[in-house]
């Protein structure tokens, strides 16, 4: 890498940093925009005095779904403290994974100013900063999928060690991020099709594969299985809520099932990208025509090139189906962030894609599909209002009692969805206007790359400037209820107690109490039951786990805060302009359980 380009989009990047952290400071102390990064710190914290991997110490308990991160916090928390650490950390992360980006960019393009430019346009991608400085998982599992794709996609051969750094670089992202699998799968299957297809087959190569991924994965699924019985830690069970295939397909629910292979990677697909639009739509619709070159192989190992743009492609979808948690955009981005980059990526190579031809049968089909995408969205919602109550049998597992109001919040999300459905069909029909012949021949001129970059420079300032607000508004709303709670419990509390929480971070960080958690993150003993219905959650304190305090959102539950003969308010924390939490109050409880609750 030439030292002008890393030079360059170094300074971009940590001016960039500077900027947000900058805006932070001036409403706020220094924190994190998530509650979650404080969890990470509070098992951070545990692991580096010798706790082991606990919230509550004394009590082994699988409830980061990154414990490769959270390991290497434990590095950090105590010579830095958990801010400076934690973020410090993420931008270092995030700075090798721009490195590892221009280095795959070079690779795929051979060229050095698109591979410059689509590192300083991912630089200008808000939610991968905001992900960086979040104290959380982004930096490190996007720079172990850069980097991962960079050594597979250059690899000789499958028995090449690069291939071999490419499958544990996979595995390490895996632990810092479970979706990340996707690419791990998609180079199995890759190299697997390139093996059957030799005609001197060796099984020395899949044996190397086998040790790197299994080694590092053993001590992960036997932890998590010893503690809970399952192999995922708790985080995915209390969050999924058997939503997910594996749980349906377990469970035999066919609607569920039907819904995880078609509605959920529909929804997560239209909502991604209803939603991207925004960073920078002149990249965004740019990326059909980049991927269409890739899949013609760009020159290179065909193989690869379908297998690196269908892992793209793919990675969000998939997310709805094996891990249907909110969306793909939930907590801006934090679990999709390492596929913005990589679609910066595409969209650069279709702005300034070799000429290619295309065949008309080709276009056709792509014109033909973006109408009937934008045709079907928007008529999603008048005809979910026509039919809506008729598949409502469909749609819900418990259709009894589907009134007017759930009938109306149901139509507007059908709204929503189809207006992504539409959206998404706009991007692929900008992507058709692209590989039109007389915009093709307008690429190769250099006007044509001084203006397409500029703009997309544009569009990418324009929304990277004002979310610096955004950034430091997250950090005051974390600060002024959760850290101010668990500080007030800190001082209000005596030790030994014990604190239910909805929200369980910065609070179990600072209190130092033992912490229930209402979400089930790190409470196996919270069910997807109790989750779903708080009075069963009750139930299990009154008969089993008598809290002595709670801290919780209180618009998250129907029936706890209404128990006012068992839960006194003793302290009130609200956030203005709330953009990141559940609920702009959280709330605490003093437990006065009298002999027989009911």
């Amino acid at each position: 890498m030439p030292r002008r380009d890393l030079l360059i989009f170094s300074i971009i990047y940590f001016l960039c940093c500077a900027l947000y952290i900058l805006r932070s400071i001036s409403l706020t102390e220094p924190g994190f925009p998530l509650d979650d990064s404080w969890i990470h710190q509070v098992f951070a914290r545990n692991i580096a005095t010798g706790h082991g991997f606990s919230f509550n110490p004394g009590q082994p308990i699988p409830g980061a779904t990154a414990p490769l991160w959270t390991l290497i916090l434990a590095s950090t928390c105590r010579p830095f403290g958990p801010v400076a650490g934690g973020i410090a950390t993420g931008i270092a992360f995030l700075w090798l994974a721009f490195v590892g980006l221009y280095k795959l960019t070079v690779f795929l393009a051979q060229n050095r100013f698109k591979a410059l430019l689509t590192v300083i346009l991912s630089i200008l991608c808000w939610p991968v900063v905001w992900g960086g400085l979040s104290g959380m998982e982004v930096g490190l599992y996007s720079c172990l999928t850069f980097w991962g794709l960079y050594f597979n996609l250059s690899s000789k051969a499958i028995s090449d060690n690069r291939a071999y750094l490419s499958y544990f670089l996979f595995t390490m992202a895996f632990l810092a991020r479970p979706e990340t699998a996707v690419f791990l799968g998609a180079a199995v299957l890759r190299d697997l099709y390139e093996w059957l297809a030799d005609g001197h087959k060796s099984f020395s190569p899949w044996l190397w594969r086998a040790m790197i991924i299994i080694l590092p994965l053993i001590p992960y699924f036997a932890f998590n299985y010893h503690i809970t019985g399952n192999l995922f830690p708790l985080t995915f069970t209390a969050k999924v809520q058997h939503k997910d295939l594996f749980s349906s397909i377990a469970n035999v629910d066919i609607k569920r099932i039907v819904k995880s292979l078609t509605f959920y990677p529909l929804y997560y697909i239209q909502d991604f990208f209803r939603k991207i639009l925004a960073v920078n739509p002149v990249v965004i619709f740019a990326s059909i025509p980049g991927f269409l070159a890739i899949f013609s192989g760009l020159g290179r190992d065909k193989s690869k090139m379908i297998m690196f743009a269908l892992a793209v492609l793919l990675y969000v979808p998939l997310m709805g189906t094996f891990v249907p948690l909110y969306t793909a955009t939930f907590q801006n981005y934090r679990m999709s962030a390492n596929i913005i980059p990589l679609l910066m990526l595409t969209g650069v190579i279709g702005l300034w894609r070799d000429r290619q031809s295309q065949s008309e049968r080709l276009r056709r089909i792509i014109l033909i599909s973006a109408v009937g995408s934008v045709t079907t969205g928007l008529l999603i919602g008048p005809l979910f209002y026509l039919f809506g109550h008729k598949i409502a049998s469909l749609l819900m597992s418990n259709p009894s009692g589907y009134g007017s109001q759930a009938f109306l919040e149901q139509a507007s999300f059908f709204k929503d969805f189809g207006y992504g459905i539409a959206i998404t069909g706009g991007i692929v029909f900008a992507g058709a206007l692209l590989l039109h012949e007389r915009v093709s021949r307008l690429q190769g001129k250099n006007s044509w790359r001084i203006a397409a970059a500029a703009t997309a420079v544009t569009a990418g300032l324009l929304t990277f400037i004002p979310k610096a607000g955004l950034y430091a508004n997250n950090v005051r709303n974390v600060n002024e209820c959760d850290v101010e709670a668990g500080r007030y419990l800190r001082k209000a509390v005596l030790p030994g107690k014990v604190v239910a929480a909805s929200d369980i971070g910065a609070i179990g960080y600072y209190s130092e109490l033992e912490v229930v958690d209402l979400k089930g993150l790190i409470s196996p003993e919270i069910t997807p039951e109790m989750i779903l219905n708080d009075s069963l959650a009750f139930e299990y304190m009154n008969r089993h786990k008598r809290v002595d305090y709670l801290a919780i959102a209180p618009n998250w539950f129907k029936y706890i805060p209404k128990r006012y003969d068992v839960f006194e308010q003793v302290a009130r924390f609200v956030t203005e302009d709330n953009t990141i939490l559940s609920g702009d109050t959280l709330i605490i409880y003093k437990a006065k359980w009298p002999d027989s609750t009911r």
